[in-house]
């Protein structure tokens, strides 16, 4: 297949996928920029743990398990000897699709998109770059009004790469820029109000939260100090006060000249009132990071059996994922590869599936029949034994022939 042909290919894969997409006139014009930048949910997502944990542990539970290919048996083409699964399956290895998954994982979890650059050379394509999401600007129009080129950060290199060499991947529901949605848009997003107010997102309120916590353990963490001086006039007491007030430590600093002097914590006790306020806005975080597993680490009065119905309910998420990223790759990269290897897609029908190959079972009474009606010879009955977990020792063809069998 030739380099063009090849393009071509994948330009056809990619419009297939955004042919039910209608963009406006003014997108077409000045492209599409994602509603919240990735640059500010990556800095949440760094700096958040709870965010963290929540995008990581879920991403594990999509790729994690690893995966295996198949294909249609009847498909016997060869080409250089090696089936289509053995050509998929020594790609997948060559490009190191285990990690690129697990990026991928993240990404979609956390930002709802992810893009790969293809980077194809002449007839082969070499190598998946992850493009960092955090490099991702806009998406530009050409100006027959098909999706033409992603723009980056200025810092990065290239400046610009064709959509026809990236495939984008995006979980719904879609922004008003096409955009996937992911953990973080829903973190991150401000909310309008009335009078033209707005509130801020959640992972903002959670931080001036915790950053007024802090606020407070350094000013009140440590005891309050009185200073007496009797008998200082008030300019003298003033003097004092200067010097004091440059000791470095925390805490507040008080002087007076009057003996019975006393200091009360007020700010602690107003806070009490507090506690409701923050519990509410810190369960519609966890709601917001659409996973159980936070609050079942943190929260005390969870049961077994509540543990396990969340689980069982995030599991139906987890599978929709799995289930795009399986269409995602099967019909545009690994459709791809055959195509300008030579093989056809269509009939080779190489799929991806997530877990390990189920091992058969044998029972013995089955493997001993086989040998006896021929089907398997001694050594492949020895090996199945074997694996099943005899103890046999091993033995070569030729020390089965020269044994007395009759005996």
């Amino acid at each position: 297949m030739k380099f063009k042909d090849f393009k071509n290919m994948l330009e056809k894969l990619r419009k297939l996928s955004s042919n039910h997409e209608l963009y406006t006139s003014t997108q077409k014009s000045i492209g599409l920029t994602p509603e919240v930048s990735f640059e500010k949910m990556w800095e949440t997502y760094i700096a958040q743990p709870a965010a963290r944990a929540a995008v990581d542990f879920r991403a594990d539970q999509i790729v994690g398990m690893g995966f295996f290919t198949t294909m249609n048996e009847e498909y016997r083409e060869k080409i250089e000897g090696k089936t289509a699964k053995q050509y998929i399956d020594e790609f997948c290895e060559k490009i190191g699709l285990d990690q690129i998954l697990q990026a991928t994982a993240k990404n979609l979890v956390a930002f709802g998109n992810n893009f790969w650059w293809l980077k194809p050379k002449p007839e082969k394509i070499e190598n998946i770059t992850q493009i960092p999401i955090f490099h991702v600007q806009k998406i530009t129009f050409s100006k027959n009004g098909e999706l033409d080129k992603i723009k980056l950060s200025w810092n990065a290199q290239p400046r610009e790469i064709p959509m026809e060499e990236v495939i984008w991947i995006k979980t719904p529901p879609y922004d008003k820029n096409h955009f996937g949605t992911g953990i973080l848009q829903t973190l991150c997003k401000s909310l309008k109000i009335n009078d033209g107010e707005s509130r801020p997102g959640f992972a903002e309120i959670v931080g001036r939260i915790q950053n007024s916590i802090t606020k407070q353990f350094e000013k009140f963490g440590g005891p309050n100090e009185l200073w007496i001086f009797p008998d200082l006039n008030k300019r003298e007491l003033e003097d004092y006060y200067q010097k004091i007030k440059n000791i470095p430590a925390h805490g507040s600093r008080f002087v007076t000249n009057v003996e019975k002097a006393k200091v009360q914590l007020l700010v602690p006790e107003r806070a009490r009132s507090f506690d409701y306020y923050i519990e509410t806005i810190m369960n519609e975080y966890y709601l917001g990071l659409l996973t159980p597993l936070p609050k079942l680490f943190t929260a005390p009065g969870f049961t077994e059996a509540s543990a396990k119905v969340a689980v069982k309910v995030d599991d139906r998420k987890i599978t929709a994922l799995q289930r795009l990223l399986k269409r995602v790759i099967e019909r545009k990269l690994f459709n791809a590869v055959l195509s300008q290897a030579g093989y056809d897609p269509k009939r080779a029908n190489v799929r991806l599936n997530w877990g390990a190959p189920a091992r058969p079972e044998f029972n013995i009474a089955d493997v001993l029949k086989a040998f006896e009606n021929g089907v398997i010879n001694r050594e492949e009955a020895r090996k199945i034994l074997k694996n099943a977990g005899w103890p046999l020792e091993e033995c070569s063809f030729a020390d089965y022939e020269s044994l007395d069998w009759e005996d």
